[in-house]
């Protein structure tokens, strides 16, 4: 999933910029992984306004590749060097799509690029927009997810402190 702002911050007036405060958690199912990201990958681009994640497929594990180390951890880089590469407005199907073609990797294929995701939506000051895998979506329903996220606005929580708690519930709710 990408998220970015259309105009670069330079170019809006001052009451038309804002500020997207990006924080990031990978936990591992398997508490015994010596890799502490699991499977999926992420990058932040803060002056890009641009965010995405990159799920790796955990069943790939089964024919002994780690799609994480495979995939999703070469991919993440690609993406990054297609869209710095790029001008406003960032077109993330196509920084995707440029990515993969440069990710040659065990774990990957086409199938998983026409999965992405490109969601466009207006957002407002202090809103709070949550991006995840499987691995939340999954485990998480969305009254939960919403939920947990109203209370971490209520207690004033940091990005970093509330993305944690929701990563944690997540985790805890796989187990069950």
């Amino acid at each position: 999933m990408f998220i970015n702002n259309p105009k670069p911050l330079e170019g809006l007036p001052r009451e038309e910029r804002f500020l997207v405060v990006l924080e990031e958690v990978l936990l591992p199912r398997d508490k015994n992984s010596l890799r502490a990201e699991g499977e999926d990958a992420d990058f932040v681009l803060p002056r890009r306004q641009t965010f995405g994640v990159a799920d790796g497929v955990w069943s790939w594990a089964g024919k002994g590749i780690d799609s994480g180390e495979e995939y999703s951890r070469k991919l993440v880089p690609n993406t990054i060097f297609t869209i710095m590469n790029q001008k406003h407005p960032i077109n993330p199907r196509k920084a995707l799509n440029e990515a993969f073609y440069k990710t040659n990797a065990k774990g990957s294929g086409l199938y998983d690029v026409r999965l992405a995701e490109e969601i466009k939506m207006d957002v407002e000051p202090e809103d709070v927009i949550v991006a995840g895998t499987d691995g939340l979506f999954d485990n998480v329903h969305d009254g939960e997810l919403e939920e947990l996220v109203r209370k971490g606005k209520q207690d004033h929580d940091f990005p970093s402190l509330l993305a944690m708690k929701i990563a944690e519930f997540a985790l805890g709710k796989s187990f069950k």
